[in-house]
Order: structure tokens, then C-alpha cells, then sequence
């Protein structure tokens, strides 16, 4: 028998620890959907967020609409970064 990640856990189930298939799994578009322990994630239980979100449609909207404001800030903090690099 071998050991390793991922490893299937239930006939409908992957579980893995390599931050690889991680990204893999959880990329726009991927085949794989989310198990029902994503719902553990919410920060208000009545209201789904990001990270707690089962349907897959809604998730992608979701992300989609916020995906400009997280890119704007990472770029806006690398942009801030390299200046303080240039001018120090």
C-alpha cells in the first residue's frame, strides 16, 4: 500500500497536504467542488461568505466581483515595497 497526498478518502472525497494540489484543487474552474466542512468556515452563521460558499456559481460571482479590490491592493503594496527599495 503507498502513502501519500493526495489520498482519496471516500469515493467522492480527496484529502491532501501539498499546497500544490491545494491550489490545484481550489482554481477557477477546477473540477473538484467543495465538502460540506467548508461550512464550518462561516464568521456569522445565518450568511455564507468567500470561504464558506457550497454553489459553486455563486462562489464564482462572488469572487469575480471581488477579485479587483484584492488585486489592487496586492499591487498597490508591491508597487509601495519596490519604492521604499529604490528610494532607501
Amino acid at each position: 500500500m503507498i502513502l501519500g497526498s493526495p489520498v482519496r478518502i471516500g469515493p467522492d472525497y480527496i484529502a491532501s497536504d501539498d499546497p500544490a494540489i491545494q491550489r490545484h484543487m481550489n482554481a477557477p474552474r477546477s473540477p473538484f467542488t467543495r465538502g460540506r466542512w467548508f461550512r464550518g468556515m462561516k464568521f456569522d452563521p445565518r450568511q455564507d461568505n468567500i470561504l464558506s460558499m457550497p454553489d459553486e456559481k455563486a462562489h464564482a460571482e462572488l469572487r469575480t466581483k471581488l477579485m479587483p479590490g484584492v488585486c489592487t491592493a496586492l499591487l498597490s503594496d508591491c508597487i509601495m515595497n519596490h519604492e521604499a527599495d529604490v528610494l532607501y
